[in-house]
């Protein structure tokens, strides 16, 4: 192995100085260099049949520039005698002086010459350079069956990616189990996998999600629009017969807060409620208490949270327009009022609610919180605080609320610590239950746009 790797060295490293010819058919590993046709820049000869490959570790970008070329015939491909071929992610054959090269975003390039004999020309002589991207994930092999947990962010390709090597009889399927409150963002990177475009039988790449299913074969060299698929199981299957092959695929893929594209409409009426102990919402043992949401109305007033334990309280509450924050602690009391145009104009508007310590503020679409702070040291909470009810979007009846007046509009993005009450109410968690009406609420994933 010693002798075998010191000829190799001894081989080469002439070459690279004055150029590499493109002739004899091998493969190299160099990041950059000059590369030209045998007897450049004398006449090659005819009938000649060479391809180069050259490979770079995984995320290179091979970037070319051509120096000179005299091959015959015009920079068409139909109307060339002889061609420079050269191909990575895609494919460019080359032969007249106007001929172009472009970046080849893959790590494994091969450049082929051929001559008919015809006639003979000087040849080409062409540039190199490599760049690679750093920090990317690992890919991992859809081979062998098995079931994952997916991190925040992958990569998934046939084994062997990108050279035509991924095997024979291949039938393997990889299953990504996403978490709860998580959607799956996936983008097919690239993908030559040989085959009839329908109905990609026995070579294909499918991904399949519940009711949703999808299968690829045949070249794509550019990126897919990305695919969400909820929580649960999603199923990448690559199959293949032994009769073709091809560089296989690359995907990538990341996960997503489910909560992002959750919203729900509320027609006054309505309001949810779920049983929760008043450190679920407002707990001074941890450090952050946290109230986010994005609300849509047409309406001046309504109640969007509300949780009480004796002489402890919270309440998020639309009032003449504008968003007030209020929190009852014993002895403390503190009214916030968020600084913002009025909130009736039908449009998102986004509400933080936070707590840091004894400081609390709330904002309204970014601009200037209001603040205060609820005592002048730390709250002493019970040693076993009893189970209380949580109402979301309205409650039960004047009686039980000083604020009356349901919220009636659209919430999205709503969240209360670790809490997702659209999401969770949407996966049918019995903690979360419905009042005011026997319909369900209506849940959409694209309500922000609407």
């Amino acid at each position: 192995m010693y002798f075998t790797t010191l000829v190799i060295l001894l081989t080469f490293s002439a070459p690279l100085a004055n150029g590499i010819n493109i002739c004899p058919t091998r493969e190299i590993t160099a990041s950059s260099g000059k590369i030209t046709s045998p007897n450049y820049p004398n006449k090659y000869p005819p009938n000649t049949d060479c391809t180069l490959t050259i490979e770079q570790p995984l995320d290179t970008k091979f970037v070319f520039n051509l120096t000179n070329i005299d091959l015959g015939g015009k920079a068409y491909a139909s109307k060339c005698d002889d061609s420079l071929t050269i191909t990575g992610r895609t494919s460019s054959k080359l032969c007249g002086p106007r001929s172009r090269l472009r970046e080849y975003d893959l790590n494994i390039i091969t450049l082929r010459f051929q001559s008919n004999g015809t006639v003979a020309r000087t040849g080409f002589e062409l540039t190199f350079t490599t760049v690679r991207t750093l920090g990317l994930p690992k890919p991992i092999s859809v081979c062998p069956s098995r079931v994952i947990k997916p991190d925040a962010v992958g990569r998934i390709s046939s084994p062997g990616y990108p050279k035509d090597n991924y095997g024979n009889k291949l039938n393997c399927k990889l299953v990504l189990k996403v978490p709860l409150f998580k959607e799956l963002e996936l983008i097919t990177e690239y993908a030559d996998i040989p085959g009839a475009s329908y109905p990609c039988r026995n070579n294909s790449l499918k991904i399949l999600a519940g009711y949703s299913f999808s299968s690829m074969c045949g070249l794509s060299d550019s990126p897919s629009r990305p695919r969400t698929y909820d929580d649960g199981e999603v199923r990448v299957i690559f199959t293949n017969d032994g009769i073709a092959h091809g560089k296989g695929f690359m995907i990538s893929y990341r996960l997503l807060d489910q909560y992002r594209r959750r919203c729900t409409e509320v027609n006054g009426l309505q309001y949810l409620k779920r049983k929760i102990k008043i450190t679920d919402v407002l707990n001074f043992q941890r450090a952050n208490d946290d109230i986010s949401l994005q609300f849509r109305t047409r309406y001046s007033n309504g109640l969007l949270l509300y949780a009480k334990e004796g002489n402890k309280s919270i309440l998020l509450i639309l009032s003449n327009r504008t968003m007030v924050f209020e929190v009852m602690y014993g002895t403390d009391h503190l009214i916030l009022t968020a600084p913002s145009q009025r909130l009736d104009d039908n449009k998102w508007h986004t509400v933080v609610v936070q707590r840091r310590g004894l400081n609390f503020s709330i904002n309204v679409d970014r601009n200037s919180p209001a603040t205060g702070q609820i005592a002048t040291k730390l709250p002493q909470l019970p040693s076993n605080p009893r189970r209380v009810t949580m109402y979301m979007f309205g409650g039960p009846s004047r009686k039980w609320n000083p604020f009356p007046i349901n919220f009636e509009g659209y919430v999205l993005m709503m969240k209360i610590n670790e809490m997702q009450p659209i999401a969770s109410y949407d996966l049918r968690d019995p903690k979360y239950q419905l009042r005011g009406g026997r319909n369900r609420l209506p849940i959409y994933r694209y309500c922000y746009t609407s």
